[in-house]
């Protein structure tokens, strides 16, 4: 798993083209991103991209990055989707695996190290 959010920020240049409109449509994520005041997919994207990296307690419960106030890329792209899919837009979730190294992952150089690994494969 990437511990940084860079995975997230250039998804979000994708996102961020997708519907920078207010969100119209009714449902639980759009209601809860409204009631923290943010009203187009735009600033939404960009909250969520702002939150603080942290293992979430349960993963699978797709409010938690609300009620904890931070989120793995996991999460965080999730609730994204799921926020798209609620507002209609066509928008899917999908798994990317490369090769972590100290250069494109920086911080992992060290548990690489110690295991005497040159690379670590990586994906949700």
């Amino acid at each position: 798993m990437i511990h940084s959010d860079s995975s997230l920020k250039s998804a979000m240049g994708s996102w961020m083209c997708l519907n920078p409109e207010v969100l119209i449509r009714s449902g639980p994520l759009t209601t809860a991103f409204m009631q923290i005041g943010l009203t187009d997919f735009r600033s939404a994207a960009q909250w969520v991209c702002s939150l603080p990296y942290g293992r979430n307690s349960n993963p699978n419960e797709h409010m938690v990055v609300f009620f904890e106030g931070h989120g793995t890329c996991s999460t965080k792209h999730a609730l994204i989707c799921r926020l798209a899919i609620e507002q209609g837009l066509n928008m899917a979730l999908t798994v990317g695996i490369y090769e972590m190294t100290e250069s494109n992952t920086p911080g992992v150089g060290i548990v690489l190290e110690k295991y005497g690994l040159e690379a670590s494969r990586t994906g949700p």
